[in-house]
């Protein structure tokens, strides 16, 4: 339980620095915030009776606190932007650096901090009170900091140019304006940036100000406190302002100068952060600070602020410090120092041992947990929430005695993702197997040891190599006739036709695309321009124009429809309604006898002819484009999820440094199981892995054969080469290598085997594939893993045909659907149990 008695101790008056400011009508520099009994009363009494109730801090939760920098390099007050994993800081003789998040491990890539090198001249942390800090706005990230010209404070930005380098740059008229907080991330893509800061007036003394990056010349200023806090993407920022002599959070309309009270009880009031709690439905948060005892959470609700929950941790140390919310899981947390001591010198910032906590949202839902290693009873401060691909986590700065350098660590909250890899809000494993969430016939399925046909099905048409089968068991394909029309049809788990939609009906061509499908068996056609929605009887729910073809829809992150056109468009859509939600132009190209890209920022990118791999607990996107040159590139795009408030989702770019080109036509990208790599084969023979992370080249392998077609991947590291003997001439042996980290080795090479459709992969690294036994050429239906199993089932009907063939997927009992093209177009469907297995030949 919380201590109460040490309240004694500290009345009176203590000094503290609030990070956003002085309160109302203190002309100094505004660092200092005094308090002694205003207000104490009643938070006191609160306190002793919460602590009556408040439920013992007992659950599983293992500490793991880990330090993530180089403890030879003092690392000061870093700022994190969760968008795109990158850190920003400035060290002691005024640089200021920016690295990466591992966006899997959480480290920091370097792990010293100085990835690159943005500006330096810097004004001490000390002169302005905070270091570097991001914001968002159609710009992107923008950094906003105090540089020192002279003796003089100076506002200055960092921002992206089209290229993708960072421009630092001094603000017009910035002279005596420091310690900036840009807009946040909802304002992301909507409006231009904008910065609040502390200016020095002669007149007023220090005020709050503020500005538009568009127009950096116009200035705003309140004489409500000094900085602030953007609230959302309004126009609107939090601040403090003495009432009856009381620190007060006020919001500030930044476009009339208007305040309004945030809050209004008794005690002090500090460190307000504002966010949107999913818990709230779409309504403004805020969570500060009273007496620097306590936590309040304060809801905007109907345009009216209202105090909802006053709590706080159950910690022998009585002071708490810097309040940050996050959400995991649709709930929110917030984590917060708590310390014996807060400093003179900096806002609010513990001096001496202190502890790192996190909490709920509700007091009621009684969730209370520190996360640093107790048995480092060192000072530790400005925690920074932020999720990982798999958990959610706290960096945060700690002091230690001895040495004096501040290091970063990074403290698990037990908060982990509840979305296992490739589990999306709209489809399931079933989701198109040719083209799941890592973009191959992947599945967690159980690949048995051998197989029985079940039919063989002319669809009426030329089977393109592309299909999905869906939760129940249907086959969903286009179809081209020979005579050049379109159709889309269904078929089910038998191979009767279930339905069928021809281009006329749809007004679109229909073939060369994949279909995908989503957990109530309604299907998504991507067509020349525009993609539809079906039910599962072939009903048009819904059809939306688009610029372009694209290839291959997949779901995003959250759930909504993601599409890339071949002739360079991003679109974001509903798939309840059709909406769009996102329409962007993320290339150019021009038609004429040859094309040719004419995007001024990325000349070389031009048309995306293949299916994205989508990591949806990193929030990344994976997709790779023809260059106009012939060669290809590969792109990665942080998808960024639409708020609570209702604004549109965006697509950012993910990677620092440039994107990778590879010689000649390249496949789609494939992600390991673990999210961490991606694997494409180009034309040239050449199997490349990269780090997802970076876009880092990890290795180059030579397979010995040309098929730009994309391998499959088993959860264990192991990969089969796309393509297929027909396709490619020289791959005429079934095989199977391994990721080796830094290299590939083949594990598995059959003489007697040619691969003769593309590969799918489930459990046990277990691959399956129909192959062509070289010797006769007949046709059989593979199983193999990596340690030399091999099983063959036979094909059945059409053995001996020379029929070219494409995609194959899984189901979970066991079945496999190949599409068969050709001269005798089929679609074959196997299910588990063939009478007599046979052990192949090696």
């Amino acid at each position: 339980m919380r201590r109460t008695t040490s309240l004694r101790a500290r009345e009176g008056t203590l000094t503290i620095h609030a990070r956003q400011g002085a309160s109302m009508g203190d002309r100094r520099d505004p660092t200092a915030v005094d308090f002694g009994r205003r207000g104490r009363v009643g938070i006191v009494a609160f306190l002793l009776a919460w602590s009556l109730i408040l439920p013992a801090v007992a659950d599983d939760f293992v500490v793991r606190d880990d330090i993530v920098s180089d403890p030879n390099v003092d690392l000061l007050d870093p700022e994190f932007d969760s968008e795109e994993g990158l850190v920003v800081w400035q060290d002691l003789t005024g640089q200021m650096w920016l690295a990466q998040v591992d966006l899997v491990s959480g480290d920091l890539l370097p792990q010293d901090g100085r990835g690159e090198l943005l500006d330096t001249g810097l004004a001490p942390i000390g002169f302005t009170g905070n270091g570097p800090e991001f914001g968002y706005g159609l710009e992107g990230p923008v950094i906003g900091y105090t540089r020192l010209i002279g003796l003089t404070r100076w506002l200055a930005t960092a921002t992206r140019d089209a290229q993708g380098t960072w421009r630092p740059r001094l603000q017009t008229n910035g002279a005596d304006r420091y310690r900036p907080e840009g807009t946040p991330v909802e304002n992301l893509g909507l409006n231009p940036a904008r910065l609040v800061y502390v200016r020095n007036d002669e007149t007023l003394g220090f005020v709050s100000s503020w500005r538009d990056l568009a127009g950096q010349e116009v200035e705003g200023t309140s004489t409500t406190g000094q900085g602030g806090r953007w609230l959302g993407r309004d126009f609107r920022f939090t601040a403090f302002q003495e009432v009856d002599g009381i620190n007060q959070i006020v919001e500030v309309d930044a476009a009339t100068g208007a305040t309004r009270s945030v809050s209004t009880s008794p005690g002090l009031k500090g460190g307000a952060f504002n966010w949107y709690p999913p818990e709230f439905g779409g309504d403004l948060g805020v969570v500060g600070l009273i007496d620097f005892e306590a936590l309040g959470v304060w809801r905007e609700r109907a345009g009216e602020w209202e105090l909802v929950s006053t709590f706080t941790v159950p910690s022998e140390k009585p002071f708490l410090s810097s309040p940050e919310a996050f959400v995991v899981n649709g709930r929110s947390y917030i984590t917060l120092v708590a310390a014996d001591v807060l400093a003179e010198l900096f806002p609010g910032q513990p001096v001496g041992p202190s502890e790192i906590w996190i909490t709920g949202l509700d007091p009621g839902q009684g969730f209370y947990r520190r996360i640093d290693d107790p048995l480092t009873v060192e000072q530790k401060s400005e925690p920074e929430p932020f999720v990982l691909t798999s958990e959610a986590v706290v960096y945060y700065t700690e002091k230690p005695e001895d040495s004096g350098i501040r290091l970063l660590r990074r403290a698990a909250t037990g908060l982990e993702a509840q979305l296992q890899y490739g589990d999306l809000a709209y489809g399931g494993d079933w989701a198109n197997g040719l083209r799941g969430p890592r973009n191959c016939a992947c599945a967690p399925f159980d690949i048995p040891d051998t197989h029985l046909e079940v039919f063989t099905e002319d669809p009426g048409g030329i089977v393109p190599y592309r299909h999905a089968t869906g939760a129940d068991g249907n086959t969903y394909t286009p179809v081209q006739s020979l005579a050049g029309g379109t159709a889309f049809a269904a078929l089910d788990a038998l191979g009767a036709e279930a339905f069928r939609i021809d281009d006329a009906t749809l007004g679109q061509q229909i073939a060369e695309t994949s279909p995908l499908v989503d957990a109530n068996g309604d299907i998504y056609i991507a067509a020349e321009s525009a993609v539809t929605k079906l039910d599962a009887q072939g009903n048009v729910l819904w059809q939306t124009p688009t610029a372009g073809l694209a290839r291959a829809p997949a779901f995003a992150p959250d759930g909504n429809l993601l599409l890339f056109t071949w002739n360079g468009w991003g679109y974001v859509i509903a798939p309840r309604t059709g909406d769009v939600l996102l329409e962007r132009r993320l290339v150019q190209r021009e038609v004429g006898e040859t094309f040719s890209c004419v995007a001024l920022d990325q000349p070389n990118l031009c048309i995306y002819l293949t299916a994205p791999v989508v990591n949806g607990k990193a929030n990344r996107i994976y997709v790779t484009q023809n260059l106009g040159g012939g060669s290809s590139v590969l792109q990665a795009w942080r998808y960024i999820p639409a708020a609570g408030d209702g604004t549109a989702p965006a697509l950012r770019r993910a990677w620092l440094g440039a994107s990778p080109v590879i010689a000649g036509p390249a496949s789609a990208p494939v992600a390991s199981a673990d999210g961490t790599r991606l694997y494409v084969q180009d034309g040239a023979g050449t199997l490349h892995a990269f780090a997802a992370n970076d876009g880092t080249a990890l290795w180059d392998f030579a397979l010995g054969f040309s098929a730009a077609d994309p391998p499959t991947v088993s959860a264990g590291g192991f990969l089969m080469p796309g393509g297929t003997g027909t396709s490619a001439p020289g791959y005429n042996r079934v095989s199977i290598l391994e990721d080796l980290g830094d290299s590939a080795a083949w594990r598995l090479r059959l003489n007697d085997y040619a691969p003769a459709s593309a590969s799918a992969v489930g459990n046990d690294d277990r691959f399956v594939l129909a192959a062509r036994r070289r010797a006769t050429g007949e046709l059989t239906l593979l199983s193999v893993d990596p340690g030399g199993q091999v099983r063959v089932s036979p094909w059945g009907e059409g053995a001996q045909t020379p029929a070219g063939l494409g995609s194959i997927n899984l189901t979970a009992n066991g079945g496999v659907t190949v599409t068969v093209a050709g001269s005798a177009p089929r679609l074959k469907r196997f299910t588990a149990g063939a009478p007599s297995p046979l052990d192949a030949p090696r």
